[in-house]
């Protein structure tokens, strides 16, 4: 089972978001509702999935301080911006997939499944 951490400053959207991955047989290993307080949480956590904008450290801050560290599990992104300079940015600081706000849940399911898949295969 993965173990996910969630982040985001909104924790009406970390409830229902861990509520569903858990439906979904995903693991949920913490919750923060910023990038300084995820730091320390990283402990046992296969999958980050990150908003953009929080206050104290916003997302992309978290991911570049992440990346720093060596930490290599995949990060997902979410954002209601679509700004081309700000994915290229995400994706520069080391976020694997950015996903924009509202959320489609099966397709987050589905982005989830496949970075765990490209995980472990690169593991092997």
């Amino acid at each position: 089972m993965s173990r996910i951490l969630l982040v985001d400053d909104d924790p009406k959207l970390r409830t229902m978001l861990s509520t569903f991955l858990k439906r979904a047989g995903f693991g949920i290993a913490s919750q923060a509702a910023d990038g300084a307080e995820a730091l320390g949480m990283m402990q046992g956590v296969e999958l980050v999935i990150t908003d953009c904008q929080m206050p104290n450290m916003d997302g992309i801050t978290f991911v570049r301080t992440l990346r720093a560290q060596g930490q290599a599990m995949p990060v997902i992104m979410l954002s209601g911006q679509n700004d081309p300079g700000l994915i290229q940015t995400a994706l520069m600081a080391g976020v694997n997939q950015y996903i924009e706000k509202p959320l489609k849940p099966l397709s987050l399911i589905e982005t989830i499944r496949g970075l765990m898949q490209d995980r472990q295969a690169i593991a092997a």
